[in-house]
């Protein structure tokens, strides 16, 4: 008990609360040439508080001053501190084996510094003083560190390092799927597919540790396809049949085989486990039923339910496409922001803003807003842009300041605020609500790897305290979007949905209502459509739509877990259409039309690419009902204008465009007259 009786007597009300001498070390076991590699040798560790409550940082150097650049982490349950004698040890959160870390020795025993690590760690858990647990709480918290930390051994070779696959970490040539059906290929010229070869081998083999691959061979073909995303796996109940996208290095082609009865299912069922295990780089038996059930439902191609169709209406519309263009530099374009109390349309490019009008269906350069820079005169090349309170202004993110957002006063011309939130960094931004840019709303919502926060100018901090959300560091927050509610819909580095309900930055709460497992590829984009009902999240090669709402259930997703219940779709390119393009995809954040009507259309872009869904159509089932156009230069960022979804802003590397949405065509439209292809109007 004299243990947990020094931390509850340590006091903690200064800001420097410990100091401690010693080396610095780099521990990498997995190395064949240094496993132990000294970075300092006289080094000096402190342990100090944050500018944010329960948030302690620890902080090591050189005595003296070399170019050694200072170590600083928040202490954290995350790293497993392990103390052994004169020897501390943690992780580095940025080897997924966890088995790489720092090792410090200290020139005296490390009693004081392991409680006020064990202080710090336990108040930013519970977010409350040590003072107000109880003396069994403590001892349970400590334990429990102390039982992980020697589970993780960081430093210490594990031969386990890759969980066991599903299918036994195959090895080369193990067959995970074997079946005959007939094999087609997209012929262009023809504008469909051609048969090659009746009764083919369709295999799928375990070539190493979660890597896949799928193998056709007859009498007269063979190829080969390695399973990563880029395939647009696409399966079509009606024929037992699969198409997919394969490469010979040069140039792509879409085959389909289609099989005999259920043999359809098994083939992609398989393939999108497969799919699962290689991005995951994790057993799919291991996870839960219904996160299965999620990722399978993810590759079905069925219709979504309890959505009331609509009649289609056919839109004529006689716009010429408008351009305008930003004086030429060495720069390229980077933002879109679209208004939504006005007709302008900004463009970020390098250290300048770009400011046009759309009046009347006309696209034209207004003025330009040249050298952003900070207070103190440092240029902004901002990472990151989004319009702020009715369109006075526009909120920057610096890539050189990840703790500070910038608030450009867009009649002005200049940065008129910089709100740094101290130790706390911002990886992005969002409204507080769906169209509150279009309010005088003074406050925004942000997030970083593993926190979730209101930003709120008029305080000191520039933080709503009390919407200060910590979390475990393995949650990778990296994109968010809000409802017309406030609810909160969260993109993660693995490729999870999670829905917040937006009262929780009111009350002492933080969970998620919904987490919906990820199919193993980064989430890049966040929407949702402004009642909430469907939210929308942007893959490198495909899009993810989830129905929030599900049968039998009043609540949403925001308000009541749907994790059983969801069923995500996948919206891809047809493989046929990713042939004809030739190109890689990966696409920009996609968007619903914006306005106070029904959202209709989803636009995205990539490469060469402008692509709509009709959403409309896809609510109904029908997930390939997109139109598209190619530019001859690499397409930045698109958007419709607000208000309606008749015109798009195309923001291109050098210009920006505004197009009808009725000039974007159906891939089959172009295929069956090649000479139609749309080409941009230099």
């Amino acid at each position: 008990m004299s243990f947990l009786k020094a931390i509850g007597e340590m006091v903690f009300g200064k800001s420097h609360l410990i100091e401690a001498k010693g080396k610095l070390f780099y521990l990498d076991p997995t190395s064949t040439t240094e496993t132990k590699k000294q970075l300092l040798k006289q080094a000096k560790l402190t342990v100090e508080r944050s500018n944010q409550p329960y948030q302690y940082q620890l902080i090591i150097g050189p005595v003296d001053e070399d170019e050694f650049d200072e170590y600083t982490c928040l202490v954290d349950q995350a790293l497993l501190f392990r103390f052994e004698g004169d020897r501390m040890v943690w992780a580095d959160l940025s080897d997924d084996t966890l088995m790489c870390g720092y090792e410090f020795i200290a020139d005296d025993k490390l009693d004081q510094l392991e409680k006020v690590i064990y202080r710090c760690m336990i108040e930013r858990l519970r977010e409350i003083p040590v003072e107000d647990m109880s003396g069994d709480d403590i001892q349970e918290l400590i334990e429990e560190f102390q039982m992980k930390a020697k589970e993780a051994s960081v430093g210490q070779w594990r031969k386990e390092v890759q969980p066991m696959s599903v299918y036994a970490t195959p090895k080369k040539g193990t067959q995970l799927f074997s079946a005959n059906g007939d094999l087609f290929r997209y012929i262009i010229e023809q504008n469909g597919f051609v048969k090659l070869e009746e009764n083919v081998q369709v295999q799928i083999l375990g070539r190493a540790d979660f890597v896949f691959e799928i193998s056709v061979t007859g009498k007269t073909v063979s190829s080969h396809s390695i399973l990563d995303p880029s395939i647009n796996l696409i399966y079509y109940a009606d024929t037992h049949s699969c198409s997919w996208v394969s490469s010979n290095g040069q140039d792509k082609f879409s085959e389909l085989v289609r099989f005999n009865g259920e043999e359809g299912v098994v083939f992609h069922h398989t393939v999108a486990q497969c799919l699962f295990e290689t991005q995951h780089k994790a057993s799919f038996k291991d996870i839960k039923t219904a996160e299965q059930e999620y990722v399978l439902n993810a590759y079905e191609d069925v219709e979504m339910e309890d959505v009331q169709e609509e009649e289609e209406e056919e839109e004529e519309d006689e716009h010429v496409p408008s351009r305008a263009q930003m004086e030429t530099d060495n720069e390229t374009n980077k933002h879109l922001a679209v208004g939504l109390n006005n007709d302008r349309t900004f463009i970020v490019r390098g250290d300048k803003v770009g400011v046009f009008s759309s009046r009347d269906q006309d696209l034209e350069f207004v003025t330009m807003i040249d050298k952003l820079q900070t207070l103190k005169g440092d240029t902004i090349d901002p990472s990151r842009v989004m319009l702020h309170q009715q369109d006075t202004s526009m909120l920057l993110m610096n890539p050189n300041e990840s703790n500070t957002v910038y608030k450009l006063d867009l009649e002005r011309g200049q940065v008129a605020e910089e709100w740094n939130m101290g130790d706390l960094r911002v990886e992005n931004i969002a409204p507080v609500e769906k169209y509150s840019q279009r309010t005088n709303e003074s406050t925004v919502m942000a997030l970083n790897n593993n926190a979730l926060f209101k930003i709120d100018p008029r305080t000191p901090n520039k933080v709503a305290q009390s919407s200060l959300k910590f979390y475990d560091t393995k949650n990778k927050f990296a994109t968010m979007a809000t409802t017309g509610q406030g609810h909160l819909a969260v993109g993660t580095k693995k490729g999870e949905i999670k829905l917040y309900n937006g009262n929780m930055f009111e009350k002492d709460t933080k969970n998620a209502k919904t987490l919906l497992a990820g199919l193993g590829d980064e989430i890049i984009g966040m929407d949702t459509t402004e009642d909430g009902r469907f939210v929308l999240a942007t893959c490198p090669t495909y899009l993810l739509l989830i129905d929030t709402h599900v049968a039998d259930q009043k609540q949403s997703g925001f308000e009541k877990s749907i994790a059983k219940q969801a069923k995500p779709k996948r919206l891809v390119l047809k493989p046929e259409h990713v042939a004809w393009m030739n190109t890689e995809i990966s696409f920009t954040p996609a968007k619903f039309n914006m306005g106070t009507d029904q959202e209709r259309s989803i636009v995205t872009s990539t490469g060469k690419w402008v692509i709509s869904w009709n959403f409309r159509q896809v609510r109904q089932g029908k997930l390939h009902s997109y139109s598209i156009r190619q530019y001859d230069d690499h397409v930045v960022a698109d958007n419709f204008v607000f208000g309606q979804d008749r015109n798009i802003i195309v923001a291109l590397q050098n210009d920006v465009e505004m197009i009808s949405k009725s000039s974007l065509q159906t891939p089959t439209k172009m295929l069956k007259s090649r000479s139609s292809i749309v080409n941009s109007p230099y």
